[in-house]
């Protein structure tokens, strides 16, 4: 008898762990992609000398080039992403404690000049409109934020991160 309990106790015990070792899950390449495409903030991730920064920018997701496409201006970013190309993009949904989606793109940076570059803004600036349109949220800042990198000769610097590795998790609430 006691043996019995002792088996039903673990059997409960295992089942518990294996259902929340089994509530954080791999997403599939399909469902990263609709998570960068269906967002425009995400946590920018580079290094420069041993001190990671952490900073949130603006995106895109160009599925066509498998890219995310980007703008800053001239300082610590931009200076530190030249010099050292490898940089990581976090994308996290959360509507809850145990229910959340996130994607890490890992990739390297390319900055672009001339018509590729005005090309490329012209890519950003579309997708994210419809971005904003699909989500019934207002552009009215979006413009407002962009317009303010082109004034007083603030020429926005027009990037690209290569993607070269997703990795996706996701926590459904059973």
């Amino acid at each position: 008898m006691i043996f019995v309990i002792y088996q039903l106790t673990w059997l409960a015990y295992f089942c518990q762990v294996k259902l929340l070792c089994n509530m954080v899950q791999e997403l599939s390449k399909s469902e990263m992609g609709k998570l960068l495409k269906s967002n425009v903030i995400g946590h920018l991730a580079y290094v420069q000398g041993n001190t990671p920064y952490v900073v949130p920018i603006t995106y895109y997701y160009d599925e066509d080039s498998h890219a995310l496409i980007s703008y800053t201006s001239e300082g610590h970013k931009l200076t530190t992403m030249r010099s050292n190309g490898l940089l990581a993009l976090c994308v996290t949904e959360i509507n809850a404690m145990k229910e959340w989606r996130s994607v890490v793109a890992h990739g390297s940076f390319e900055e672009l000049t001339g018509s590729t570059a005005k090309h490329t803004l012209r890519t950003f600036y579309e997708g994210i409109l419809e971005n904003l349109a699909d989500r019934k949220e207002g552009s009215q800042n979006f413009l407002e934020d962009l317009s303010a990198h082109t004034k007083d000769d603030n020429i926005p610097v027009v990037y690209r991160i290569n993607i070269q590795e997703l990795t996706g998790k996701c926590r459904l609430d059973l």
